[in-house]
Parts: structure tokens; sequence; C-alpha cells
């Protein structure tokens, strides 16, 4: 995820408390959507790439219309060209049809961390979201981490944040921009939020 340039005091959801402010605006950096895009560019010359190869193996339309010919179709060069143009919508419409998926995940995965919690929205497919959120309270240790050539080259990494108390997993913000700032940004926010509470505590004993 990357962190993006918004107007952070101006991002609201549901659920947000009144002196909750946002601190950071995260989706995953644009380097993890190279490979859905270059496995749509692949799929998008496919067909060009087979029309040439089946050209050199003498393969071409010709079949199709000995295809309409036997079965008695009026005028089967025409019906030929319906069928190719049908086969060649289909596919492409299913290429689109992925690649808008594919953007809609990674557009709409998003990752927002206030004074309070940090919330996790999940995009799968075009209907379906999961919602996550933790509460800083809860953190117990964070850690930034950065694996391979990619990842160190273009400083981006996942942000593992380990939560109190047994049997829980880590919760994970993963292909974060610069994951070594941000995971001491939660652990800055996680100290604040401490001492505030603190605070508060220490003025209710006095009163």
């Amino acid at each position: 995820m990357m962190m993006c340039p918004v107007d952070l005091e101006a991002i609201r959801f549901p659920g947000q408390q009144s002196d909750e402010r946002v601190f950071m605006f995260l989706r995953r950096h644009w380097i993890s959507f190279l490979q859905p895009v270059f496995f749509v560019l692949v799929m998008a010359i496919l067909p060009p790439v087979m029309i040439v190869f089946l050209g050199f193996l003498s393969i071409d339309i010709e079949i199709i219309k000995e295809f309409y010919g036997e079965f008695g179709a009026v005028d089967p060069d025409l019906r030929a060209k319906q069928f190719m143009i049908f086969i060649f919508s289909a596919y492409y419409f299913f290429v689109a049809s992925y690649f808008l998926v594919q953007w809609l995940d990674y557009y709409f995965d998003i990752t927002i961390v206030t004074n309070e919690r940090i919330i996790d929205i999940h995009q799968e497919g075009l209907f379906n979201r999961v919602v996550s959120e933790l509460y800083l309270l809860s953190v117990q240790d964070v850690a930034g981490k950065q694996h391979g050539f990619l990842q160190n080259w273009f400083h981006f990494g996942d942000v593992v944040i380990q939560t109190a108390g047994s049997g829980k997993n880590n919760f994970v913000i993963d292909h974060v921009a610069d994951s070594y700032n941000v995971a001491r940004r939660v652990v800055d926010l996680q100290e604040a939020l401490i001492e505030r509470k603190e605070r508060r505590d220490d003025a209710v004993d006095v009163q």
C-alpha cells in the first residue's frame, strides 16, 4: 500500500468517533498491480499471435466456412466471419472484466490509521468487502518488513502487527510504501494514545 496525497482532515468513515482523527490513508504500492497488468497484456496479444501461428499451419477461417457449408448454411463466408467476431468479442470482454475486477481490488483495498485504531478494508471481487479493525491499545509489537529485490528497490513491504492475547493472528498491512516508516508511525500513535489515556486517568484520580 502507499500513502496517498489526500486531505486527511476530509476523510470520514462509518463509525468514526467525534475526536478520532485520520493520520494515514494507505493503498497497496503500485508495483503490486503490475502482475495483473502483465497478465492482461499477455492475454490481449494472445489472439493475434495465435492467428499468425495458425496461419503458418495453414489453419484459418476456411475451416469454419467448410463447417457451415457442410450443414447447408446460407452464405457460409458471412457466418464464419460472424462466428469469429463473436469469439473475439467474448474473449476480450472476459479480459476486460478480469482487468476491471483486479483494478477494483487494488483501488478499494485501503487501510486507515487513526489516533485510536487501524481499519483495514479489503475488496473481494465486485460485490464483497471485508472490514477489519484493530485498536491501538491492543497492539503488542509492530514490525516493518521488506523482502526480495523489488521490495528493497522500490521501498515497499509489509507491516506486521502482533496483537495482545494468545491465539490471535497477526494484523498485516501488505505491500505498503515505506513499511518501516509506517511501522514507526503506528508505534508513535500508540504511545501518544497511551499517554493521553494516562493523563485522563490521572485527572480522574485528582478529582
